[in-house]
């Protein structure tokens, strides 16, 4: 499982660029005081181009990061329609709803392979931690590798 990240990360180095090809919006538009006050990027700021994080093969360990007693890593099957029911009553259970309890997501199978088995999809990096006594899912992990140009 290591060895396909590891050769993901060789070979499939994310780059994440921008330019600021508005700046003559700002000149035109001025100051607003909403957003100029929020926790975002501001059209006029400068960012960094360039990888944001590279990871070299021999800094990525082999053996998975140690859980607490009582849970272990499990890598599932989105192929297997009894996982994926399973996961997908545990994201329906537990993953965003409203405060009220009003709105829920519902999680069909269909809809759950759509976002997990996309194009270059690793399957050994789809993982759940389950509890060790009775296999209960106490949390779910996907990833997929991306490359990505912003404002590129």
């Amino acid at each position: 499982m290591m060895d396909k990240f590891k050769e993901m990360s060789k070979s499939d180095n994310v780059h994440f660029q921008t330019r600021d090809k508005f700046e003559h919006l700002h000149k035109i538009l001025g100051e607003h005081k909403f957003w100029n006050n929020q926790a975002i990027q501001k059209s006029f700021e400068y960012q960094k181009e360039g990888q944001i994080k590279v990871y070299k093969p021999e800094d990525i360990s082999d053996e998975p990061t140690p859980l607490p007693p009582g849970f272990e890593w499990y890598t599932f099957d989105a192929d297997d329609d009894a996982e994926v029911d399973r996961i997908c009553e545990f994201l329906m259970d537990h993953y965003v709803e409203d405060t009220e309890g009003n709105f829920r997501l519902y999680y069909t199978k269909e809809k759950f392979r759509w976002g997990v088995c996309n194009p270059g999809r690793i399957k050994d990096l789809n993982f759940l931690v389950i509890n060790s006594k009775n296999k209960k899912i106490m949390a779910s992990l996907v990833a997929c590798p991306k490359k990505i140009v912003i404002n590129g």
